[in-house]
């Protein structure tokens, strides 16, 4: 979860790059820009919540002495 979420600050952090390099020229900024911008805070928001949940259902996991999830067999 850590390395989706710096990919996709990443994308937000150049896609504001992208928005904003026109005005250094004296021209209108690349408004398509905003939707990877968009996109971009929207998935590490996402992703940070993730990996906060997948923290907490961990360390309650442990707390409880219950086994991690796995791809074990399964008992019928």
């Amino acid at each position: 979860m850590g390395i989706l979420t710096g990919v996709l600050v990443l994308l937000a952090l150049l896609s504001l790059v992208i928005l904003l390099r026109p005005l250094a020229d004296g021209g209108q900024p690349f408004w398509g820009a905003l939707v990877l911008t968009a996109f971009g805070i929207f998935g590490a928001w996402y992703t940070v919540r993730m990996a906060r949940d997948e923290y907490r259902a961990k360390k309650l996991r442990k707390e409880r002495h219950a086994p991690e999830p796995g791809a074990g067999p399964l008992v019928e």
